[in-house]
C-alpha cells in the first residue's frame, strides 16, 4: 500500500521573517523528522491550503536546512487540526475548508473544540461517572450564582471556551465576606467583598464577555509543601482504534495560585513519583491505575457521542483528601509544551502517527 501524506492544519505567523506555528512549532518539527524517518511524506497546512477539486495544495515543508517553505505539496490522506482559536473554527474560512475535506472524502480528526458545558454533559449522561463529577451548573443569571452558594461554599467560575487556566475565579465564603480570588492578571488578585451585590458588581464585566459554568470547589490533596496538583493523563487511539493512555504527569501549581497549568506557571512531575511521595507503593500504583481506567473511560464516553472523528484527549485529574478521583477538564487539543528529552519522540507524537495511519488504512478497505 502506498504511504499516506499527512498534515497538520494550524495558523501560521511570522518570527524573525520565518513561518511560525505559535505554541505547536516545535512538535510540528518533531513530527516532520518522525515522519520522515518512517518515510510519510507530511506537512503544515493553513485553512487556504485547500483548493476545491485539485490534486495539488499549498504547504509549508521542512527544508533540509530545518527552514519551512511555502510550496506546492500532494493533496493529503489524513488532517489533524490543531487551530488554536475557536473563533477561527467558526468562521467561514474553515467552514470552506472542511467542506473540501467532506467533499473529497479526507479523513479528518480532533475537528473542533469541545466546551466546557458540552463535556459536563456528556459525562454527566454515564453513571458511574457520576462520583467524579464536581457538581457544574451554567452560569445564566447572578441568580444562579446565588442558588450555587448557597450549596457550596466555595465554587470556581470558568468561561465556557476557556483554556490554560485562563479566566478562572473562585469564590470563598467566610462568615463575613465573600473572598475573590482571580489569577489570570499578572499578579493574583485577592480582595474581599461584604455582599453578594458587591463580588457580583466586581465579577459583572468580565461573565458579561462570554459564557461561563460554576463548579463546586473540592478540597484536593496538595504536595509536602502545601501546593495543589493534578494529573494530565494523555490520551490516543491507536492502530486499532482503540483508546490507550499514552503519558502521564503531575502538574503542581505555583505559589499563591489555585491552577496547576504549565502556561500558569505550574511545574512538571512525574505521576507516579508524586504519587510515591505522599502515599505507599502499593497504594500510589493503585491511585495511578485507577485514574488511567477512569481517562479511558472519559475518553470512550465523549467520543462516541460525538459526530467528528476524535484521536486525542487530555484528561484533567485530581485526587482529594480522601485520595478520590475527580475529573478537572478534557483539553481537545492538548498542549505540546510538555517536557521533551533532547533527539527523542515522544511517545504521544508517536501515538498520533499510529492513528493517522490507522485512519488511512481504515479510509482505503
Amino acid at each position: 500500500m502506498v504511504a499516506p501524506v499527512i498534515t497538520i492544519l494550524t495558523e501560521v505567523y511570522t518570527q524573525e521573517e520565518r513561518p511560525y506555528f505559535g505554541s505547536i512549532h516545535a512538535f510540528c518539527e518533531e513530527f516532520f523528522h518522525y515522519c520522515q524517518r518512517e518515510g510519510i511524506f507530511f506537512y503544515v497546512c493553513t485553512t487556504d491550503s485547500s483548493k476545491q477539486g485539485s490534486e495539488e495544495w499549498q504547504g509549508y515543508v521542512c527544508t533540509e536546512e530545518g527552514n519551512w517553505e511555502l510550496t506546492l505539496v500532494p493533496r493529503p490522506h489524513i488532517v489533524h487540526n490543531r487551530i488554536h482559536s475557536r473563533k477561527r473554527e467558526r468562521s467561514e474560512e474553515f467552514k470552506q475548508f472542511v467542506h473540501v475535506l467532506e467533499e473529497q472524502q479526507i479523513p479528518y480528526f480532533n475537528g473542533h473544540y469541545l466546551n466546557k458545558w458540552e463535556v459536563y454533559e456528556g459525562l454527566s449522561s454515564v453513571v458511574h461517572l457520576h462520583p467524579h463529577l464536581p457538581k457544574t451548573y451554567q452560569l445564566s443569571s447572578k441568580d444562579t450564582l446565588i442558588d450555587v452558594l448557597a450549596n457550596h461554599p466555595t465554587v470556581f467560575i470558568k468561561p465556557i471556551h476557556g483554556s490554560q487556566g485562563r479566566n478562572i475565579f473562585k469564590v470563598a465564603q467566610n462568615d463575613h465576606a465573600y473572598v475573590l480570588d482571580y489569577t489570570t492578571f499578572q499578579q493574583a488578585l485577592n480582595k474581599e467583598y461584604a455582599s453578594f451585590y458587591d463580588l457580583f458588581h466586581s465579577l459583572y464585566h468580565h461573565l458579561k464577555k462570554q459564557g461561563f459554568i460554576v463548579q463546586e470547589a473540592i478540597e484536593l490533596k496538595t504536595d509536602q509543601h502545601g501546593r495543589p496538583f493534578d494529573f494530565r493523563l494523555l490520551c490516543h487511539r491507536n492502530k486499532q482504534g482503540l483508546w490507550k493512555v499514552t503519558s502521564s504527569v503531575a502538574r503542581i501549581s505555583s505559589e499563591h495560585t489555585f491552577v496547576s497549568n504549565l502556561a500558569q506557571g505550574g511545574a512538571q512531575l512525574n505521576a507516579l513519583q508524586l504519587l510515591k511521595d505522599l502515599y505507599d507503593e502499593k497504594t500510589a500504583l493503585h491511585l495511578l491505575l485507577l485514574m488511567r481506567e477512569l481517562a479511558l473511560d472519559i475518553c470512550q464516553e465523549l467520543s462516541t457521542n460525538q459526530s467528528k472523528i476524535f484521536g486525542e484527549f487530555g484528561i484533567d485529574l485530581a485526587l482529594d483528601q480522601e485520595g478520590h478521583p475527580w475529573i478537572i477538564e478534557v483539553n481537545t487539543k492538548p498542549s505540546k509544551q510538555l517536557y521533551q528529552e533532547a533527539n527523542k519522540v515522544r511517545p504521544s507524537t508517536k501515538a498520533l502517527l499510529e492513528y493517522c495511519l490507522y485512519l488511512f488504512q481504515a479510509s482505503n478497505r
